[in-house]
C-alpha cells in the first residue's frame, strides 16, 4: 500500500463488523506503524467509529487495546473523527461506546 490510491481503495473496503480481534490488530498495527498525514488518519478512524458506534456489547480488551494505540499515533484524528462524532450522536451512545470514549480520554 504504497501509493495513496492504494490506502484509499484498501481502507474503503475495510469493514470492521467482519473482522476478527487478530484481523483488527494486523490493521491497527499497520495503521500506527506507518507515518499517515491527518487526512490519511481521519480516513482510517471513520471504519472504527463505526464499529465502536454499533457495539451492542463491551468491547473487547483487543479493541480496547487498539484504539489505545491509535489515539497515541493520530491523536488529532481520533478527537476528530472518533470521539466527537460518539459523543455528538446520543441516541447510539451507550455503555459500550462510553467505555471505549473513556479509554480513549484516559490515553490523552
Amino acid at each position: 500500500l504504497k501509493d495513496k490510491p492504494q490506502f484509499d481503495q484498501f481502507i474503503r473496503s475495510l469493514s470492521m463488523e467482519t473482522l476478527s480481534d487478530d484481523q483488527r490488530a494486523l490493521c491497527i498495527s499497520f495503521i500506527t506503524e506507518h507515518s499517515l498525514s491527518y487526512r490519511q488518519a481521519c480516513f482510517v478512524v471513520d471504519p472504527i467509529r463505526e464499529y465502536i458506534a454499533n457495539l451492542d456489547k463491551p468491547a473487547s480488551r483487543m479493541t480496547l487495546s487498539l484504539v489505545s494505540q491509535l489515539v497515541e499515533g493520530h491523536t488529532n484524528a481520533v478527537i476528530h473523527q472518533m470521539i466527537v462524532p460518539l459523543i455528538a450522536d446520543a441516541k447510539r451512545l451507550g455503555s459500550s461506546q462510553t467505555e471505549v470514549i473513556s479509554r480513549l480520554l484516559k490515553h490523552e
